[in-house]
């Protein structure tokens, strides 16, 4: 997609139709040596001129990855010098990133934007963010984890593992139940110790059934039947570390339930836009409790 030229070949007659082309013997072999070509020069030009890679990947990696997975010997002659932008500058190939680690599992965002809290918390335990913005990455993430053994990519609002002194789900149905007619049908509601002392609550989405759900509308399918199979399970997760959480079950019921909301909503816009309505009480409700303040 990114050449253009003329290629001498006395071999190839010049009145053929492009079907005949495309299944041409000569036809596949000039195509595998432009691809060998290709794949030498970006080797070459990671090798020598890394600084200059590095600004050349962000107007050409759409056309890399799509060739990854259109012809797989190309991957195959790129895959180590594929690299991956994080949140903070640096770009790092896969073996970068992973190396020296038992969990070859790699964290990244598609929304530098919306999903900003959820960068700082991961920032605040050195773990590094791989910006995948675009529709291609969705698909050539699946590509990679299919061809690298172990390789597993997590959206970061999908995982608290490195984020929690407590992996699993604590038992705690007191705080659970504080926020029981807050959170919506359909949304589980887990109590987590986050290392992070200053977040009360955050949304985890479960990345297998977003994937699936993104794919169906990428390729303008319905869901029909369909869509509760594959619905986004979402997760509010309360942070018992948080001052303001342990504060909730002593202060006035009415105070307390407009916390609560207020908990529960903040959650959710740093994952996703609330809808007009719900923007619409979470400012009113915002306006009454810094009238409670005066």
């Amino acid at each position: 997609m990114l050449l253009k030229g003329v290629i001498d070949c006395p071999d190839l007659p010049l009145n053929v139709s492009r079907s005949f082309l495309q299944n041409d013997g000569y036809v596949k072999k000039i195509n595998a040596h432009i691809t060998k070509k290709i794949a030498d020069k970006l080797s070459s030009l990671f090798k020598n001129e890394r600084d200059n890679y590095n600004r050349y990947w962000d107007d050409i990696n759409i056309f890399i990855k799509y060739g990854c997975m259109r012809d797989e010997k190309f991957y195959d002659r790129v895959k180590d010098i594929i690299v991956y932008k994080t949140t903070d500058g640096e770009y790092l190939t896969l073996n970068d990133y992973t190396d020296g680690k038992e969990d070859r599992t790699v964290y990244y965002t598609d929304d530098e934007k919306q999903q900003s809290q959820y960068i700082n918390m991961f920032r605040e335990q050195d773990i590094k963010v791989v910006l995948l913005p675009s529709m291609m990455d969705t698909h050539f993430i699946s590509f990679v984890e299919m061809k690298e053994a172990g390789v597993k990519f997590k959206r970061i609002d999908s995982n608290l593992s490195d984020l929690s002194d407590s992996p699993e789900a604590k038992e705690n149905s007191a705080l659970a139940d504080l926020f029981k007619d807050v959170v919506p049908e359909g949304t589980k509601t887990e109590v987590h110790s986050l290392k992070d002392e200053d977040i009360p609550a955050v949304m985890i989405l479960s990345e297998e059934s977003r994937r699936m759900k993104e794919m169906y509308k990428a390729y303008g399918q319905s869901m029909g039947s369909m869509a509760d199979m594959f619905k986004e399970e979402y997760t509010f997760v309360i942070n018992d570390k948080n001052p303001l959480i342990n504060k909730l079950s002593s202060m006035e019921p009415e105070t307390a339930s407009l916390a609560e909301a207020q908990i529960y909503d903040l959650a959710e816009m740093a994952n996703r836009p609330l809808s007009p309505e719900r923007m619409t009480e979470f400012m009113a409700r915002s306006r009454k409790l810094l009238d409670m303040l005066k």
